[in-house]
């Protein structure tokens, strides 16, 4: 930290009186926070051991989850959602790699630092377990419906049991703040959950979602996963999610694009331009009686035709005359004062219709 900068704190504090031994409980939750150092984690900045105890944390200035989800819920979308429970995931990933277990993982312990960030907060029901152990804990107020069977059976607390607890926390933050087994007393959900029931599936839930909230719920410890499968998953469903989010905006963008020409008018944007057209060729046919009759035109005014490429109009009766023929000369007569020139290739004897260009007659 840099000499005369400000950081914004927040102080947790306990006024230890009578009760020497509140304070060390309360000492302990800054002990064990001060050993991780994690994104989604809440830091630990100082402790004021003398009464009143002071705990110095990091500032999450939109506080716990359960409240901005319910203020915020016309704001957050599915794949937000799905962002807070995986960042969860990675922070719980990193303490079950630390071997300990939060014991109290809900949404009203989770605090929001922002709009797309949230973190992992309250140690003060954690604990470090050794391997293939686990922390009992004595009588006392403990989240019941937040628990896993096994804890609230025997106050048996493991990894697996803080899995169970983040299914729980999970189904909170797509129920936007909801709390679990609502209307159900404390001492009957035991009952309810070794019936089988578990809590529905939170509207618009994804199956593969709500499958892995399942799986945390598995009654026996052991069948469920480890929160670095979790994490793995919930990445999964985030990158899913967020590219049916850039595929809708990539839709409507073309949508309003395309409303948008078509209400512009002629005045904002000129229309497109009209694909070019050659002009128009000659467009007049003959009707000789032989193939010779076509090839002799076409030798008397061969400097006259233009390429026969340029005919494509369709013979009608509005472009079409008839050539009388003398069958002793061979002479070409048309019946019309113009010249008939035959412009389609002579080589071709089988046609016998062509099409022709007009030239003017001299004599």
């Amino acid at each position: 930290m840099q000499e005369d900068q400000t950081v914004p704190v927040a102080v947790k504090t306990c006024k230890v009186e009578s009760e020497e031994a509140m304070g060390e409980k309360f000492l302990e939750e800054a002990y064990i926070m001060q050993q991780f150092d994690h994104p989604h984690i809440i830091k630990l900045i100082g402790i004021c051991s003398e009464s009143p105890i002071w705990i110095i944390m990091e500032l999450a200035k939109h506080g716990e989850m359960r409240a901005y989800l319910q203020n915020n819920k016309q704001f957050l979308d599915f794949a937000t959602l799905i962002l807070y429970a995986y960042q969860l995931s990675t922070a719980l990933s990193y303490l079950e790699s630390r071997k300990f277990v939060h014991r109290d993982i809900a949404a009203r312990n989770v605090l929001v630092y922002a709009h797309d960030c949230v973190k992992l907060g309250d140690f003060g029901l954690s604990r470090w377990v050794e391997d293939h152990s686990y922390y009992k804990a004595s009588r006392g107020k403990l989240p019941i419906k937040w628990m896993a069977p096994e804890s609230i059976n025997f106050r048996r607390f493991t990894t697996a049991s803080d899995v169970w607890m983040f299914g729980v926390c999970m189904w909170e933050i797509l129920m936007l703040g909801v709390k679990p087994f609502q209307g159900v007393r404390n001492n009957e959900v035991i009952g309810r959950i070794e019936n089988g029931e578990r809590l529905p599936l939170p509207q618009d839930c994804p199956p593969r979602l709500y499958s892995l909230m399942s799986l945390c719920w598995a009654y026996e410890p052991s069948k469920r996963p480890s929160f670095t499968h979790i994490k793995q998953v919930l990445r999964e469903i985030l990158d899913e999610e967020k590219k049916q989010q850039q595929d809708t905006l990539k839709r409507e963008s073309r949508r309003v694009r395309t409303l948008s020409w078509d209400s512009s008018g002629s005045d904002d944007m000129p229309p497109p331009p009209k694909p070019s057209r050659q002009q128009a060729p000659p467009s007049t046919y003959i009707v000789a009686q032989n193939p010779e009759v076509l090839a002799k035109l076409f030798q008397e005014n061969v400097e006259n035709l233009p390429p026969a490429w340029a005919y494509v109009a369709p013979a009608s009766p509005s472009n079409t005359f008839t050539v009388q023929v003398d069958s002793k000369t061979s002479a070409v007569t048309p019946s019309s004062p113009l010249v008939a020139a035959a412009v389609l290739s002579f080589l071709l004897p089988l046609f016998y219709i062509q099409q022709i260009l007009l030239v003017k007659d001299n004599t």
